[in-house]
């Protein structure tokens, strides 16, 4: 499953998606950063994040197992 980090200084930029077509987004912002969940169905197929470490590795599990995220 592809997969993308990129770290510019204090910001890590995190990608993990099947690259699979999505139906909705959704977009969690923080102070400084954010969490993009795209879904498909119940099903988490991608996230996005900068600077949200805990929910990317939270995502990360959810999109390698198929599991419906729930927020």
């Amino acid at each position: 499953m592809p997969e993308f980090p990129c770290t510019i200084r204090e910001s890590t930029l995190k990608y993990r998606a099947w690259g699979a077509p999505y139906e909705h987004s959704r977009l969690v912002d923080h102070h400084n950063g954010f969490a993009a969940y795209f879904e498909s169905g119940d099903e988490l197929v991608g996230v996005l994040t900068l600077n949200a470490a805990d929910d990317y590795r939270r995502a990360d599990q959810l999109v390698r197992s198929h599991t419906p995220m729930t927020v």
